[in-house]
């Protein structure tokens, strides 16, 4: 499989090893959190630092920046959950806490709401106003098993995907599930809306990459790359661009694609080599940009169609 539409890499060398990675700010900034709880900030355009801070509260659980790249949110052991700012790492609002421990937190796309899963294996839901620092609604069932989850632009509904390979759709306010979508073989790591509100896309673990279309939930495949677990889609729903790291099985090249989804078409594609963390942005119709990470060391790459 040769790479097509791909430019220079540019390599940034971390001070630690790093633990998770995000393109932010629209991939115009990368985030990285480092060993030793350190928050790391470079400039894609040129690698330069935008600066670095050290977390000193209790031992996170969970833990995500929103998709502007201000505000980091930390859940804690005891339920409860706080909002830093992402330069300072200092605390700006304490929310409510949750029933159970977070094991994962997802800001909404206009970073106003929360979404925290608890730990363990069954599905327990809290969702909280960022801005009001209270919460908004819950949703629980001990016999499913989430995965990832997602917020519809409008924030008034949320997708989760589940281990059997379903995605349940909730209405945020009532946090009741408003349909089930059992088209996927597999479950989804990667899950997101259109920011136009027309699509639900979902990159299953079987390389499949799954649109429903907005309001019929009618639903149509593309080929994707299997073992996915990064995703963003244009506003549209017209393309995405998908990544995998090496996670399973561990010595297999990370991979990224730009995918046309009408045409189900491959438009650009990049081996990434042994990566251990990856993350993926949009940057218009036929550009997107690729972060991939091995020990300290961060690679940016462009695809182009």
């Amino acid at each position: 499989m040769s790479d097509a539409g791909t430019g220079a890499v540019l390599r940034l060398e971390a001070p630690a090893p790093v633990g998770a990675v995000a393109l932010i700010a629209g991939g115009t900034r990368v985030s990285a959190l480092l060993a030793g709880m350190r928050i790391a900030a470079w400039s894609c355009a040129d690698g330069r630092s935008l600066g670095e801070a050290t977390y000193r509260g209790p031992p996170p659980t969970a833990a995500t920046i929103d998709p502007a790249g201000n505000r980091i949110a930390i859940g804690t052991g005891d339920g409860a959950v706080r909002i830093l700012d992402a330069a300072t790492l200092e605390t700006k609002a304490e929310l409510p806490p949750a029933r159970s421990t977070c094991g994962q937190l997802t800001f909404s796309p206009d970073g106003n709401l929360l979404a925290g899963l608890a730990r363990g294996r069954q599905l327990a839901l809290t969702v909280w106003n960022v801005g009001a620092a209270k919460l908004t609604g819950a949703f629980a069932d001990p016999a499913l098993e989430p995965g990832n989850l997602a917020f519809h632009p409008d924030g008034r509904t949320l997708a989760i995907a589940l281990l059997t390979g379903d995605v349940l759709v909730l209405d945020v306010a009532s946090g009741r599930p408003t349909r089930t979508l059992s088209d996927a073989r597999m479950t989804a790591d990667a899950l997101a809306f259109a920011a136009n509100g027309s699509a639900l896309v979902a990159a299953p673990y079987d390389g499949t990459v799954l649109v429903w279309q907005l309001p019929r939930w009618s639903v149509r495949r593309a080929r994707g790359i299997p073992g996915a677990n990064a995703l963003a889609v244009a506003a549209d729903a017209s393309r995405a661009v998908t990544s995998r790291n090496s996670f399973n099985p561990g010595d297999t090249p990370g991979e990224a694609r730009l995918i046309d989804l009408a045409a189900d078409r491959v438009l650009a594609r990049a081996s990434l080599g042994i990566v251990s963390h990856t993350d993926v942005a949009l940057l218009g119709p036929g550009h997107a940009r690729v972060v991939s990470t091995r020990g300290s060391t961060l690679e940016l790459r462009d695809l182009r169609a």
